[in-house]
């Protein structure tokens, strides 16, 4: 990761623990930047900008952030702690936005208990709070009270009658320690009732801030090193599973992508001027280590001639062989050198690949007496079939998807249809609340003709949404269209019902959105 107006490390050697260490002190330590900047609070965890924020990747905990709006490093461990199993079913998420947002503060019944509390807007969430009321509230010595966190939250499924009695004893012992600090007896056993209660979700808050402190520092980074901390983002998210997440998120903090080009493109994923970003060379199965190199070393490339040939007419590369510049010509790699368009040498990129590709052997011909006959063929059959349509988006999308193992999702459906979607309420499948009858959007994957066990036709499509995360879609067939069938990458909208074993829907509740509404 390269970051602006800071030391960077040599990237020809390797680098070494101890320097990375001795950087991260000098730069990121906690005692270096503010861990209470509201702008960091504001601008990332308040307007969901998520971007590679650690501890905030899901959608859902995303949504309980915006709605909590943490303020400090104890906040963010507290939001960490809740969203967790145990604290969700006992909704404990729900106190805590009442509390926090609302005002409507929970009350012990004491307020030494509040004040114990209070940091977690009365919450009980962290095994360190049980171990403060145990000293302040039940009188507990100091040295004892992490022995008493660990019997309350001690279970066992099977309790021995030695096991029981040791628990009453405690309970005792702690509900006696409270009448003697002036706690009124009922409150006292209640107070107790609650910590076991929350014996089966309380966190651990040490391990809470210390992950809360790994949030912060790459929300401040988001924050203030935007490009380099998303370019940094996009390298780590390489994955096809990942990408499209990566994507999405960076596409909702105002960041654009563009197709790789031969005049821009390197071996990771370059910034470029207007909040755009294009992929890495690599990206593309076809192209190779010394394909990239021998580009890198040659260009810049102003025509499509200057690129083929070198000024002896000679075929200029060796390393960046057919199959390369097969995949550039897929992927639409050649904007910079304005030649293909109305007007232009080649009328598509759908044209481009049949002129150089399917011709390559004459294109590259080359003779002593017409050193320019790779030249004059070109000229020739791209004249001779000029006029050839560009790639369908569907088309296209099947091939790039061929090639990268994934597909930019707002590369295939443009914004406003993404924008009427979701003006009509209309949810991604990937985020979907497991309602009955919800209406959702996605792209088909892939869809096959199925038997039930009773020899009944059904229809499962593998979905996706933003992300790359395949949804099964059983569609059960009724009616007179029992062959029903869609094409692959195409765009519909669908009434759906969640179970555990996926998404469930009838053919005639499904609809097909054509990309040029």
């Amino acid at each position: 990761m390269k970051i602006k107006n800071i030391t960077k490390f040599d990237e020809t050697r390797e680098v070494k623990f101890s320097e990375i260490k001795k950087w991260y002190n000098t730069h990121l330590n906690t005692s270096k930047i503010d861990l209470n900047d509201k702008d960091v609070y504001e601008n990332i965890y308040h307007k969901g900008r998520w971007a590679g924020v650690f501890q905030a990747t899901q959608k859902p905990v995303q949504n309980f952030f915006q709605k909590a709006k943490p303020e400090n490093i104890s906040d963010i461990a507290t939001l960490t702690s809740i969203w967790r199993p145990g604290p969700l079913t006992a909704n404990v998420h729900e106190l805590y936005l009442k509390s926090k947002i609302d005002g409507e503060m929970f009350d012990w019944g004491d307020q030494r208990i509040n004040d114990v509390l209070k940091e977690s807007y009365n919450c009980m969430i962290f095994q360190e709070s049980v171990m403060e009321i145990a000293n302040k509230i039940a009188g507990f010595p100091l040295e004892e009270c992490d022995n008493v966190r660990k019997a309350i939250m001690k279970k066992s499924a099977n309790p021995t009658e030695e096991d029981k009695k040791k628990a009453q004893e405690l309970k005792d012992k702690f509900i006696s320690g409270c009448e003697k600090n002036n706690l009124n007896k009922n409150i006292a056993s209640q107070l107790y009732e609650n910590i076991q209660k929350y014996a089966s979700y309380g966190f651990n808050k040490s391990h809470a801030i210390s992950y809360a402190i790994n949030s912060y520092l790459c929300a401040w980074l988001l924050h203030y090193y935007e490009p380099e901390w998303l370019c940094a983002y996009l390298e780590y998210m390489s994955s096809p599973n990942d990408i499209p997440i990566a994507f999405s998120d960076v596409k909702s903090i105002g960041w654009d992508f563009v197709p790789v080009d031969i005049n821009y493109a390197t071996k990771e994923w370059t910034i470029l001027p207007g909040k755009k970003f294009m992929p890495s060379f690599l990206s593309c199965k076809g192209i190779g280590d010394s394909a990239i190199d021998e580009i890198l070393a040659n260009r810049p490339y102003n025509t499509i001639e200057e690129f083929l040939w070198d000024e002896n007419n000679e075929w200029k590369h060796s390393k960046f062989n057919k199959k390369s510049l097969e995949t550039l010509i897929k992927i639409k790699g050649f904007d910079s050198l304005n030649c293909v368009g109305e007007g232009k040498i080649f009328s598509s990129y759908k044209h481009m690949y049949h002129v150089l590709i399917e011709n390559y052997d004459l294109i590259k011909k080359t003779s002593i007496r017409e050193p320019d006959i790779g030249k004059i063929n070109l000229y020739k059959i791209a004249k001779e079939t000029y006029g050839m349509e560009e790639w369908s988006p569907k088309e296209f999308i099947e091939i790039k998807f061929g090639l990268t193992g994934t597909f930019n999702i707002f590369e295939f459906i443009p914004t406003n249809i993404l924008n009427k979607l979701n003006d009509n309420n209309i949810t991604c499948i990937d985020d979907s609340l497991g309602e009955d009858k919800e209406i959702l959007w996605f792209v088909i994957k892939e869809s096959q003709i199925k038997k039930t066990k009773n020899g009944k036709n059904y229809l499962l499509i593998d979905a996706i949404g933003l992300s790359a995360k395949v949804h099964k879609i059983y569609v059960w067939l009724n009616g007179k269209n029992q062959n029903i069938s869609f094409d692959n990458f195409t765009l519909c909208i669908g009434e759906m019902t969640k179970s555990d074993f996926g998404f469930s829907t009838n053919n005639f509740k499904i609809k097909k959105i054509s990309l040029n509404e």
